[in-house]
C-alpha cells in the first residue's frame, strides 16, 4: 500500500528537480550551442584539432540538454505519481471516516456558534469566541 512516506519522498525529489531546473540552465545551453555553431562557421576545416574541439563541445552541450529534458520528464512523471498517491491517501482517509467535508464542518461551526450565542450572556465574550472561530476557519480554509 502506498503511504504518506512515499508521497513525502516524491515531494522532496520534486523540490530537488525544480530547484535544478530553475537555475536557468536551459538558456545557458542554448547560448552555449549558439556560440559553438557560430564558432563552427568561422572554423577552418583544415584545422582538425579546433574542429574536433568544437564538435566535442557541441556533443557535450547536446548531452547536457538531454539530461535537462530528462529532468523535466522525471518531474512530470513524479507530479503524476504524486497526484495519484495523494488521491489514494485522500480516498483512504475518506473511506476511514477520518475527516469531514467542508460543508459538514460549516454546519458544525454554525451549530457551535449558535450554541455559544444562546448560552453565553456576555456579548463581548461571545464576540471574542466567534472571532477566534472565524480566524481559525480563515487560516485553514
Amino acid at each position: 500500500m502506498v503511504d504518506e512516506v512515499d508521497a513525502a519522498i516524491m515531494a522532496v525529489r520534486q523540490q530537488e528537480l525544480a530547484q535544478n531546473l530553475e537555475n536557468g540552465e536551459n538558456v545557458s545551453l542554448w547560448n552555449d550551442m549558439a556560440e559553438a555553431v557560430e564558432a563552427l562557421s568561422y572554423c577552418d576545416p583544415e584545422e582538425g584539432e579546433e574542429l574536433e574541439a568544437l564538435i566535442s563541445r557541441m556533443r557535450a552541450i547536446t548531452t547536457d540538454a538531454r539530461n535537462y529534458n530528462k529532468a523535466w520528464d522525471e518531474l512530470l512523471e513524479l507530479t503524476k505519481s504524486s497526484s495519484e498517491i495523494k488521491g489514494q491517501i485522500a480516498k483512504r482517509i475518506k473511506d476511514s471516516g477520518a475527516y469531514i467535508t467542508y460543508s459538514q464542518f460549516s454546519v458544525m461551526m454554525s451549530a457551535m456558534v449558535e450554541a455559544i450565542e444562546s448560552e453565553i450572556e456576555d456579548k463581548d465574550t461571545v464576540a471574542r469566541i466567534v472571532a477566534r472561530f472565524r480566524a481559525a476557519v480563515d487560516r485553514n480554509g
